[in-house]
């Protein structure tokens, strides 16, 4: 799943705290869930557009090229507004309850700490790895790391899911058959 997100693997912030970045991203599956985030939203969307939309006989109103890329446009916000806020999460001062925290990196972070330092390890680690951690909220709050890295390529893959979608499904709707293009239905 790494490779997938290479952008965010060769940035400088996860040279600088690789062990957090890999904690969240690879052990805890967040290049995974990003990914799935991305293909539920496109799924959503896609099966919105193509069988809401698309598939009235009788009106074609709303089976259009604009629409299609409102819907395109709605997939990569709401991945990017989920991938952001849901699993990179807000500032780790808020409800230690709230979605917004419970599956994100901030969590992942005081989680990977609290492991490292619970079997009674030298001071110097303990100290290190607070000092990282805080590194790494300070910059997320402040809108870094790898937070828009991030969220921005699980939109990107958003708009890849959503168009391939969009290929797969077109030629089982009335309406929607030539949307965003006639290829590679021929009717």
């Amino acid at each position: 799943m790494d490779k997938l997100f290479f952008f965010v693997t060769s940035s400088d912030a996860w040279k600088n705290t690789r062990n957090f970045h890999e904690n969240f991203f690879c052990d805890n599956n967040g290049f995974l869930y990003g990914i799935l985030v991305a293909l539920v939203v496109a799924i959503f969307l896609a099966i919105c557009f193509y069988f809401g939309l698309a598939n009235n006989k009788r009106d074609n109103a709303m089976a259009n090229i604009p629409v299609w890329l409102a819907f395109l446009a709605g997939t990569a916000i709401l991945v990017f507004l989920c991938a952001n806020y849901v699993l990179i999460g807000k500032s780790n001062t808020l409800n230690p309850k709230s979605i917004f925290y419970n599956y994100s990196f901030y969590k992942a972070n005081t989680e990977y700490v609290v492991k490292q330092t619970s079997g009674n390890p030298n001071e110097q680690l303990v100290t290190k790895l607070n000092s990282d951690k805080q590194a790494i909220d300070t910059e997320l709050n402040r809108g870094k790391d790898v937070r828009y890295l991030f969220s921005i390529g699980c939109a990107v893959y958003g708009l890849l899911f959503f168009y391939l979608l969009s290929i797969a499904i077109k030629g089982f709707t009335y309406q929607g058959v030539s949307i965003p293009h006639l290829w590679p239905h021929k009717n």
